[in-house]
């Protein structure tokens, strides 16, 4: 059968057609991902909007800090799990990459809204050279046009664009880039003998960067290993290549990993082998990759009389038992730090539990109907997948001499296949491949039909394959959260308000916007989306906190972190977040119920009115139901109700003390001011005490007379003995915690 559709025939006809064909694709692909640019660039800010999570500001932020002071690389950071700081996660190449196009475009130091637009245009360019390179693992796979065909599925595949768009700059744009290219060079050093050298530097080359930008690049190694393992099985003799590729490949690739984190490192970075940044666990990695290949070409010359097919499978357990079994025994570093990527991988901790990327991509939890309405448009090429095997097992056997690459492109897409049903956050590692075995496998359906039939119904899988994409990019794509938008302007407040030298400068918020806080607010965080790897102590003491009922345990909390500040947008659902984090022996003020088909359903305790968070958050720390009422809280700015949810800041203060004396032993008093907020709301903040034996009742109060931030006290109103009056309470007052004297009916 021909292959239909364009390819690299012999003709010049066919040649310039294909161009044609793959200038389209690039130019598609281009034009898919440059989509949101009037809401990245809107015409009212000087640089961008990012879209997508908060990472993207934390990737913009630390490439601003590089480019300030190119090339250094800050591999620390004190602002994260404040006072304490902690290690950076990432790898700094994809930073490192914006910050220096920053600093070559500005000349020096950039501003901050350089570094913005750079970073928000520097991921479509790397989905676009992902589509380039996709095309050609496909030409270097297979003959005809099914490098063209993977390009224009993966130019319009919404899980990639989404991932590769304008305004998202993450390093998961350079991951799937760097994983296509791991392949591609590895294709070449196995099946082009005459240049095999080069591509096996090439492969080394992309291993070693890959890890700078990644460190769970080690997957590409699991795939190859993976590959070499079962072709060597199937046929050991004809594996040797590919082997012999991945031995040289791999044990360059650590070289360079060696000597590049010796070199720019952080200082005996070489010796560790945590998962944060890059250390000696990559290189580790990356040479027992290289091992295990090594060893299957040795054994190939061990003689022997056992059966052919046991006897491979043994050398396949045994190349990867042994080095394995050496560097574990050997290092005590290494253990912890597969300990702590099995922890990721398996979503081993609670946290991970609210991280939608570690949740399976069906029956996760948030509803098949939802997952089914998320996912169809965003990934239709997954549910081809079945299709697209029948049809590999179709090219495998009418095709012998593709047998190798139909081999490889299934343990490819089949384990990532696998791993992305159980985790969403390898859905961008399987577009790559997806779009292979579609644009491969699918076409084999139709064998026997003729030339023009053939590509007519190749078109037709393929629109049939794109049309739900069609609701994705019809609806915009991704856009910028306006909560996000909020977030940040309550933090630029913040930013332009005076900081004294005793004053406590953490903001603790809601680790979901804990880069935001150091992005806008220029202020330190606590808990942050990097989660139980942001620093030890910050998530759990972040749980303690917006689940505590006690004042005082709360305070203590904010106290130890140095925390001036509270930022709460929705702490109820917070809450919830941390249901594993609730005591033995308490029950959880807020359950979530897991439902197959709806999703989760919160059930909220009456004791979540209890929480401290909550009873800030809703009523300034009013008393009610008994509960003495919360005087260190004073709101200072309100943000615009967005998607149900709303921003405010607390200043955490001492509070002034009210003495209002003159009253009868055991009588009631009570402050009350009025609060109007910049967002307009008006609401009443009252305080209640009883006179002691001397005739004296003390109240503590957050809020001075006047300006609060952008919130405005009235005056308090006096309420004792029977009479009314009126006590202005001065700022230096609140902010220093001293005393007001009022005697009751009198007005101060």
């Amino acid at each position: 059968m021909n292959e239909p559709g364009p390819g690299l025939g012999s003709s010049t006809t066919d040649r310039r057609r294909a161009a044609l064909f793959c200038a389209a694709v690039l130019l598609l692909a281009l034009l898919a991902r440059l989509q949101p640019w009037s809401r990245v660039f809107p015409a009212d800010r000087p640089g961008a909007v990012f879209v997508g999570d908060t990472d993207t500001y934390y990737h913009a932020l630390r490439a601003e800090r590089m480019a300030a002071d190119f090339p250094k690389v800050p591999w620390t950071d004190a602002g994260m799990n404040y006072p304490d700081g902690a290690d950076i996660l990432w790898p700094p190449l994809f930073d490192a990459a914006v910050a220096g196009i920053s600093r070559l475009r500005s000349g020096g130091p950039p501003e901050r809204a350089s570094v913005e637009q750079v970073a928000a245009l520097l991921s479509p360019f790397l989905g676009l050279a992902t589509v380039g390179l996709a095309v050609a693992v496909g030409f270097a796979l297979f003959r005809g046009g099914a490098g063209l065909w993977t390009g224009l599925y993966l130019a319009l595949l919404p899980i990639h664009v989404e991932l590769t768009t304008v305004g998202c700059p993450d390093q998961h744009a350079a991951e799937s880039l760097l994983q296509t290219l791991v392949m591609l060079a590895f294709v070449g050093a196995w099946r082009s003998p005459r240049s095999a050298w080069w591509w096996q530097v090439a492969l080394g080359s992309a291993i070693a960067l890959s890890f700078w930008n990644w460190q769970g690049s080690a997957l590409y190694l699991l795939l190859l290993a993976g590959f070499v393992a079962v072709w060597h099985v199937w046929d050991g003799d004809g594996a040797n290549k590919a082997c012999g590729a991945l031995a040289a490949g791999g044990g360059m690739g650590a070289a360079l990993l060696a000597v590049s984190i010796a070199a720019w490192g952080r200082h005996g970075a070489l010796f560790a082998t945590s998962l944060s940044g890059v250390n000696g666990i990559q290189p580790i990695l990356v040479a027992l990759a290289a091992a295990f290949a090594a060893g299957l070409l040795l054994a190939r010359r061990v003689p022997g009389r056992t059966p052919a097919a046991a006897r491979r499978l043994a050398e396949v357990v045994l190349a990867a038992a042994v080095p394995l079994a050496v560097v574990l025994l050997a290092s005590s570093g290494l253990r912890a730090g597969v300990r702590q990527g099995l922890v990721a991988l398996t979503a081993g901790n609670p946290w991970y539990a609210n991280i939608r990327e570690f949740q399976p991509m069906l029956f996760g939890g948030a509803g098949i109907r939802h997952e089914l309405a998320a996912w169809v448009p965003r990934f239709a090429l997954l549910f081809a997948m079945p299709l697209a095997a029948v049809g590999l097992v179709r090219r495998w056997r009418r095709c012998p001499s593709d047998r190798p690459a139909v081999a490889f492109l299934a343990v490819w897409g089949g384990l990532l296949l696998v791993a992305t049903l159980a985790r969403q956050r390898f859905a961008l590692y399987l577009s790559v491949p997806a779009a292979l075995w579609c644009a491969v496998a699918l076409p084999e359906l139709a064998v026997g039909a003729v030339e023009r039939q053939g590509r007519s119904i190749r078109a037709f899988v393929a629109a049939l394959l794109l049309a739900p994409a069609g609701f994705y990019f019809w609806h915009g794509g991704l856009w910028p959260d306006p909560v996000h938008a909020e977030v940040a302007r309550a933090l630029e407040w913040l930013r332009g308000q005076p900081v004294s030298d005793d004053e406590r400068p953490a903001v603790f918020s809601e680790w979901d916007w804990g880069h935001l806080v150091q992005y806008f607010g220029g202020r330190p965080a606590i808990a942050t989306p990097f989660g139980t790897d942001g620093g030890k102590g910050a998530l759990e003491d972040a749980a303690a906190f917006f689940l505590s009922t006690s004042p005082e345990a709360a305070e203590r909390i904010l106290d130890r972190r140095r925390a001036g500040y509270v930022l709460l947008v929705d702490p109820v659902t917070h809450a919830a977040a941390f249901e594993e984090y609730v005591p033995a022996g308490r029950e959880p003020p807020i359950r979530i119920e897991w439902h197959p088909v709806d999703g989760p359903r919160m059930l909220v305790r009456p004791e979540v009115d209890d929480l401290v968070a909550v009873r800030v958050y809703f009523d300034s720390g009013l008393s009610a139901r008994g509960l003495p009422t919360l005087s260190h809280y004073r709101l200072v700015y309100e943000g615009a109700p967005e998607a149900g949810r709303q921003v405010r800041l607390f200043q955490v203060v001492p509070g002034a003390e009210v003495v209002v004396s003159g009253i009868d032993p055991g009588s009631a008093v009570r402050l009350r001011t009025q609060l109007s907020t910049n967002r307009g709301r008006v609401a009443q903040w009252y305080s209640d005490a009883r006179a002691d034996a001397s005739g004296a009742a003390l109240l503590r109060v957050p809020f001075s007379t006047g300006a609060n931030g952008v919130v405005t006290a009235s005056p308090y109103r006096v309420t004792c003995a029977g009479s009314q009056s009126e006590v202005t309470v001065p700022p230096g007052a609140v902010e220093a915690g001293t005393r007001v004297d009022v005697a009751c009916g009198a007005t101060r």
